[in-house]
């Protein structure tokens, strides 16, 4: 466990979503697929929702909501989705769409520690909202999924 800024976990967050949907562009370079550009899409609506749950937050608090502190960080639930972007070499769908699968999970585990974890009731519904979108679409590619390997 660890001390970390909530500004530091969303960008985190978006980090790793980004160097997802990098390894998915490059895939998709060398074969368009649907299970691909839905993939790309999905990573793209997680950061424009996310951009949209922190302007929901009234001017005045969001440089005081994103510098809160959350005192006990779970480091190596961060490590972990590091290490899934890092061993991520996958050529085919299937696989591509189970790392991103591991990878949500990652992420809802840690807005879950720092929704626990948050005093400040603001800071609570902001891991709350990006928490319940990241599950929402979780489920969405874990349904793509398993639709793409019914078809094979």
């Amino acid at each position: 466990m660890a001390v970390k800024r909530i500004g530091d976990i969303i960008e985190m967050s978006q980090e790793l979503h980004s160097s997802m949907q990098n390894i998915l562009k490059k895939k998709v370079d060398a074969a368009t697929t649907t299970g691909l550009t839905s993939a790309l899409e999905y990573l793209e609506s997680i950061e424009e929702e996310t951009k949209s749950v922190i302007e929901e937050i009234p001017e005045p608090q969001r440089d005081n909501v994103l510098a809160t502190f959350v005192r006990y960080y779970p480091i190596d639930e961060e490590d972990e989705a590091r290490q899934i972007i890092e061993n991520n070499d996958a050529n085919d769908i299937p696989t591509l769409m189970n790392s991103m699968i591991k990878l949500q999970q990652k992420l809802i585990d840690i807005y879950d520690f720092c929704a626990i974890d948050a005093q400040i009731p603001e800071v609570k519904k902001l891991m709350e909202s990006i928490r319940n979108y990241e599950v929402t679409k979780l489920h969405e590619v874990s349904r793509q999924l398993s639709e793409y390997q019914f078809q094979r």
